[in-house]
């Protein structure tokens, strides 16, 4: 149920309409509360100098002025949002729409017009001829005026930062790094678990998968809570990102005779499936946004290496910082040292690959890319833990070099390529030969 409330958080998060509602609501909510704080200075006779002075016509043009522009507006930096989704899709690629759509910058803008609006709305029409006029109401619309033409001049500013391939390729990569600080720390620093998991005890009961889609999140509490029930054991078969065909086997309970249809019905509940991946317990899926932005600027038709080079440079941070982390558990035990659950889990090397494997496929007779490549072997050599991890990465090396002699460079690029090869060896081999897990 957490997994399932989370993902429904996660998903509110990358609307547009989410956080406008929210301001709306507040809008209406202190449209109440000034009107009412205005009755009781009324009945008390109070009055302030910064309060507005003027008559009821006044104050009805001020709130009438202020509800028009700032509809028109937010029609504006609408149209300017779309322009920005429709931009970064063909330049950036769709998948990156939704972190622009989950910009918290672009929301307040829109909410803080669209909340402008109503409070002016709902303020003007107790502005009547012949009676007091709500000076408290009509001086905090002003306020609020002053206040979204503020938000206004960020937007400006916002949207033009935002829209820049540096500005772009920073923000997936922090979206990497936190998800490397949330799921990884744990495990153990070469393969993922360690020591390989015990066989199942007895015959296991297979939970299918209840319709196709990519699997967006798994509740492993869930799991785990229905495993010491029954005391049994789980093993996940997917894990979050891949993609599911309907009956597909999801996961294994055993023994089977423990866990009855409800408890493979609450299993099945346990991994929610949707039409598209999500980043939330997806590893891989920032590094995947990284690697459509890179190859997409190696396209002949945008032909953009510098964008190229700076997703490699934070991919290849991305796997450092997955080095000396350790991969994600996969057993998870009960407070008893039971084992309770089984998960699938990415590896070092399958990370690595993701990164790494197309845009050098893509490089092709861009030798600086291919160079940088190199370069970022060799400096992810120090940071990493074990002599498998050293073999990894030693391979890309070896691959990249191959590629990028394939299109025949000229023979100073060969020989820039080799030096730049032999750097990552030599970094690799100091890895590899110092003390540690191997």
């Amino acid at each position: 149920m957490k997994t399932r409330i989370l993902n429904r958080w996660h998903a509110l998060r990358a609307t547009f309409w989410f956080v406008p509602v929210l301001f709306a609501a507040a809008a209406v909510l202190l449209a109440l509360g000034m009107l009412e704080l205005d009755v009781r200075l009324a009945e008390h006779e109070a009055t302030f100098d910064a309060l507005y002075g003027g008559d009821a016509e006044g104050a009805r043009s001020v709130l009438v002025m202020l509800a028009g522009s700032m509809i028109g507006t937010a029609g504006v930096a609408f149209s300017i949002t779309i322009v920005v989704l429709s931009l970064t899709s063909s330049q950036y690629g769709p998948r990156l729409l939704r972190n622009f759509m989950r910009d918290r910058g672009n929301q307040i803008v829109l909410g803080t017009f669209v909340a402008t609006f109503l409070y002016c709305l709902l303020v003007v029409r107790t502005v009547v001829e012949g009676q007091p006029v709500p000076a408290l109401s009509v001086s905090v619309s002003v306020v609020l005026g002053v206040l979204s033409l503020a938000v206004l001049i960020y937007f400006f500013h916002h949207v033009a930062a935002t829209i820049q391939a540096g500005h772009v390729v920073f923000a997936v990569a922090q979206d990497l790094e936190a998800a490397i600080d949330r799921f990884c720390g744990t495990g153990e620093a070469d393969a993922p678990g360690g020591a390989p998991a015990p066989p199942l005890a007895g015959e296991a009961a297979t939970v299918a998968a209840p319709c196709s889609g990519y699997l967006q999140a798994i509740g492993h509490e869930t799991l785990i809570a229905l495993a010491c029930e029954r005391d049994g054991r789980v093993e996940a078969l997917r894990r979050a990102g891949h993609f599911v065909i309907a009956g597909s086997p999801l996961a294994r309970l055993a023994p089977a005779e423990r866990f009855d249809e409800r408890d493979r019905e609450r299993a099945q509940r346990a991994f929610l499936i949707g039409a598209q991946a999500t980043r939330e317990q997806d590893l891989e899926f920032s590094v995947r946004q990284l690697v459509e932005v890179a190859l997409r600027a190696l396209s002949p038709g945008v032909n953009d290496p510098f964008t190229a080079i700076n997703c490699i440079d934070w991919l290849g941070a991305a796997v450092a910082r997955l080095a000396r982390s350790g991969m994600p558990p996969r057993q998870h035990r009960d407070p008893d040292g039971r084992l309770r659950l089984v998960a699938e889990t990415p590896s070092f090397a399958g990370v690595a690959d993701a990164a790494f494997q197309q845009i050098r496929q893509a490089a092709g007779a861009h030798v600086a890319v291919s160079i940088r490549l190199l370069e970022t072997c060799a400096a992810i050599g120090p940071h990493l833990q074990s002599r498998a991890h050293a073999e990894v990465i030693g391979a890309h090396a070896d691959h990249t070099l191959a590629s990028a002699l394939a299109a025949d460079p000229i023979e100073p690029d060969r020989a820039a390529l080799a030096a730049r090869h032999a750097a990552a060896r030599r970094a690799l081999a100091a890895t590899a030969a110092a003390p540690g897990p191997r």
